[in-house]
C-alpha cells in the first residue's frame, strides 16, 4: 500500500516532536541530578552572608535627595488640596454655523458647535507653567 506524501510528511512530524520532546526532558531532569556541591565552593557565602552585605550596602548609601529637598513632594494635610500636577491650558473653541440650505433645497437652522483645541488634557509637572491667575505681561 502507497502511502500519500501528506501521511508521509505526518509520520515525520510525529517524530520530530517526538525526539524534541524526549530531549527536552533529558536536559530537565539532569539539571534535578546535580549536586549542590558540584555547583558551590565549599568556601562560597551562605546566604545569610550575601544579605547581611546588601543590608549594609543599603545603610552606607548616600542619599541623592535630602529630606528638605522633597519635602514639597510628599502628601501631608496642608498640601493635600493644592493641585502638585497643574492642566495645561486647552481652550474651548465655538463655532457658529449660518442657517443655510443643502443642495437638495432643505432650510438648516443655524446653530453653534464647540471644539477643543487639543485632543486631550495634558498635565505639567510641578513649577513648569506659571499659575494661570497672574496675568502675563507683554513686552
Amino acid at each position: 500500500m502507497m502511502q500519500s506524501r501528506e501521511q508521509r510528511m505526518n509520520i515525520i512530524r510525529h517524530w520530530l516532536w517526538s525526539v524534541c520532546l524526549t530531549g527536552f526532558c533529558l536536559v530537565g531532569l539532569s539539571g534535578c541530578a546535580t549536586q549542590v556541591q558540584d555547583i558551590y565552593d565549599e568556601d562560597s557565602p551562605t546566604l545569610a552572608q550575601v544579605m547581611g552585605q546588601q543590608d549594609a550596602r543599603v545603610q552606607g548609601a548616600v542619599p541623592l535627595w535630602s529630606d528638605t529637598q522633597l519635602s514639597g513632594f510628599t502628601r501631608v494635610q496642608a498640601n493635600e488640596l493644592e493641585n502638585e500636577f497643574p492642566l495645561f491650558p486647552n481652550p474651548t473653541i465655538y463655532i457658529y454655523i449660518d442657517p443655510h440650505i443643502t443642495a437638495d433645497g432643505l432650510p438648516i437652522k443655524g446653530m453653534t458647535t464647540k471644539a477643543r483645541m487639543f485632543l486631550r488634557d495634558q498635565y505639567a509637572l510641578p513649577h513648569e507653567i506659571m499659575s494661570l491667575s497672574r496675568p502675563i505681561s507683554g513686552q
